[in-house]
Parts: structure tokens; C-alpha cells; sequence
């Protein structure tokens, strides 16, 4: 984790393309998250994939 500073806002369309992209050259963890649904997406630099959904209204 956190050898990359920033974040990257895309759209779904561009999402499987930035997806390869990212597995295949940035050896770290990936988050990916929408606020808005409330879904969150890791892919583990040790290839696990996790996904998780909220249901509170505090977020």
C-alpha cells in the first residue's frame, strides 16, 4: 500500500481498461469505490479480491 499518492476519478466505461492497466503495472493494493451506491472493490497485491456494501445512512 501507499507507494502512489494520489487517487484516480474515471468513468465505467473506462473502468476494465484502468483495471488491466493497474494489476499488470502498479504493484500495491487496489481500492475501488462508489460513494454513492456505497460499494467499496480491493484487489490485494496477493490476488485476493474483497467487496463489501453498506447499508448505514451515516455515510
Amino acid at each position: 500500500d501507499s507507494s502512489l499518492d494520489f487517487s484516480v476519478s474515471i468513468k465505467p466505461k473506462q473502468f476494465y481498461q484502468f483495471l488491466k492497466m493497474a494489476i499488470n503495472n502498479i504493484p500495491q493494493h487496489h481500492y475501488f469505490f462508489n460513494r454513492e451506491k456505497k460499494w467499496c472493490i480491493v484487489i490485494s497485491s496477493e490476488g485476493y479480491i474483497d467487496f463489501g456494501f453498506s447499508v448505514s445512512d451515516k455515510i
